[in-house]
């Protein structure tokens, strides 16, 4: 499977200024779950990283804005996004992305 992600600038008017490549991974997809998130708490699951020197995850919002950084804790992780509005998240570790849903 074949993840890419990229962040898209975007001028004070609206127009796209840059796409640039955030990540690209061929065989390392972040596990998170539940997905969709429910009662404000993911857990991601480092467990089938392989190449992963990660020390943070990050979270954007699909328009490529960072919206959260956590501390990586361990091969499972648990973090708070109760903090989030409703929506899809890019979620990334070191080289290895997911994607997160909040529906409430």
């Amino acid at each position: 499977m074949v993840h890419r992600v990229f962040l898209i600038y975007y001028t004070a008017g609206g127009c796209c200024e840059a796409i640039v490549p955030l990540l690209y991974s061929n065989t390392e997809p972040l596990i998170i779950y539940p997905n969709p998130v429910v009662n404000g708490y993911a857990i991601l699951d480092m467990r089938n990283v392989k190449s992963s020197h990660a020390s943070q995850i990050e979270v954007y919002s699909l328009n490529g804005t960072p919206v959260a950084t956590y501390k990586l804790t361990g091969e499972k992780t648990s973090i708070n996004v109760g903090q989030l509005p409703k929506g899809v998240y890019v979620v990334r570790a070191g080289k290895s992305v997911g994607k997160m849903v909040i529906r409430d």
